[in-house]
């Protein structure tokens, strides 16, 4: 038995245990008929009783603009959330530098909301803006915005591939094309451009493939070729920033999907679950990118899961390899 701290209790040739064991986190069984493990988790609150929000009037400011924003409260009524009226919402505003520029208390109107405003000054410093809403009831919620000296962009960003979905080995052409609203080109564009592998599952996290910085051509076209890699199952994403020369900014991006291998393997029962010495069948299918029914052997690798006492993890040891016809098949074990 292991609490959230990390400490450990273990108990032998016991058939039935009772006791106070604070902030459990995982028990783990051993006996002759293999390892078993449960994960406890401690009981949260997903949704409060009386939420806050604020919505500003937008997500990016000038320096001498004014910031328009409404709060708005709400209570819990038979399951679900109504306007509550009359409460008293203290609103803090502070700088990127953790200054607080706003302080000031409102009270709700009938439709659970109060409206305000902020003048934002011709020096105010440039970044994020951090809100901080605390209700008289001890709810809060936290929100922001950026303020930027930012300069509208005076042409298009279109960039495409050829295909949606790619496979193992494929090449991707990532075409970036540039244009200004006139129609011209926008020749020589410096683009700073990052392509990243994301796991479908996303127990991975992100991974960076390629990075460079270039330049659009006379006709405001750049081409970017991307391999897929073996193994990789989900999806690339093409992330640019791009200045004119005329230093106007603009971020765009693209995503594609990644399929592993030329085949889709379709299982009829992907789960099954069996007691020891029991007769195990998996049936399924194998298609080509076609969707026809692919032929040749098929390679199965069988692991087995087993409890790592010093790792304090399961994990995956191989027990067999062997081959079956493709088409359409089954697995007894």
């Amino acid at each position: 038995m292991q609490d959230t701290n990390g400490k450990t209790e273990i108990y032998n040739n016991i058939s039935e245990l009772k006791t106070n064991f604070s902030s459990l986190k995982r028990v783990v069984v051993e006996n002759d008929s293999g390892i078993q493990f449960q994960n406890f988790y401690s009981k949260s609150k997903i949704y409060k009783d009386s939420p806050l929000q604020i919505i500003t009037d937008r997500p990016l400011y000038k320096p001498n603009q004014t910031i328009n924003f409404r709060v708005i409260s709400y209570q819990q009524d038979n399951n679900k959330y109504i306007f509550k009226n009359d409460n008293i919402i203290n609103v803090n505003i502070l700088d990127p530098s953790g200054n607080q520029i706003l302080s000031q208390t409102y009270k709700t109107d009938n439709f659970g909301g109060a409206n305000g405003q902020y003048y934002l000054s011709e020096s105010a410093p440039l970044g994020y803006y951090s809100i901080q809403l605390t209700s008289q009831d001890g709810e809060s919620y936290y929100n922001g915005f950026y303020v930027q000296d930012y300069v509208k962009p005076e042409y298009f960003v279109e960039i495409s591939t050829d295909e949606d979905t790619y496979y193992t080995n494929d090449l991707i052409n990532f075409s970036i094309k540039l244009t200004y609203l006139n129609g011209n080109p926008v020749k020589n564009a410096n683009i700073s451009l990052y392509v990243y592998y994301d796991n479908l599952y996303g127990y991975e996290g992100r991974s960076l493939l390629y990075q460079t910085v270039t330049f659009t051509d006379e006709n405001g076209i750049l081409n970017i070729p991307i391999k897929v890699q073996d193994g990789h199952e989900g999806y690339y994403t093409l992330e640019t920033i791009i200045v004119d020369e005329s230093q106007r900014q603009i971020q765009e991006t693209h995503q594609v999907r990644i399929m592993d291998g030329s085949y889709l393997i379709e299982l009829d029962n992907r789960y099954v679950q069996a007691k020891p010495n029991e007769t195990v069948t998996f049936n399924g299918t194998i298609t080509d990118r076609q969707g026809s029914l692919a032929e040749g052997n098929l390679k199965i690798d069988l692991y087995k899961q087993v409890w790592d006492e010093e790792a304090w993890k399961t994990i995956n040891i191989l027990e067999n390899t062997f081959y079956i016809p493709i088409k359409k098949w089954n697995i007894i074990f």
